[in-house]
């Protein structure tokens, strides 16, 4: 059984996400004028995205099985494959609000209808 996300990974995909992430810590603590440090930075971002259980997880270094009640690794290794996840879906979200966005402001010329213009993102939408 895997002990973390990390672990689900392919070791190639694995040693790419672990040196994007040191180098994103690198590249943060170049920055001037940062108030405070990356970790405390990325571990803010990570408790933005997953709540305040995650920031606990982070702390503790390890995480509880809900059903067996084991305790598994939590790395910040782990922590920021989760981050960047996080990112990705957030930017994909504001890519979909600057899309229906643009649909629902310049549907009068490019469609018949409100309607129309936002059935793309509609369609997305329908559970059914």
């Amino acid at each position: 059984m895997p002990k973390t996300i990390l672990d689900l990974m392919s070791p190639e995909d694995r040693d790419k996400a672990i040196e994007r992430a040191n180098k994103r810590f690198a590249a943060t603590q170049s920055k001037k004028g940062i108030s405070i440090s990356p970790s405390v930075y990325a571990v803010a971002e990570f408790g933005y995205y997953y709540g305040w259980d995650a920031v606990l997880a982070v702390r503790r270094g390890y995480t509880v099985e809900p059903i067996t009640k084991i305790k598994e690794v939590f790395s910040l290794e782990e922590m920021n494959v989760l981050l960047e996840g996080a990112r990705k879906v957030w930017y994909s979200k504001l890519v979909e609000t600057g899309g229906i966005n643009t649909a629902t402001k310049s549907f009068s010329g490019a469609s018949t209808s409100y309607k129309e213009a936002i059935k793309p993102y509609t369609d997305k939408a329908d559970l059914g």
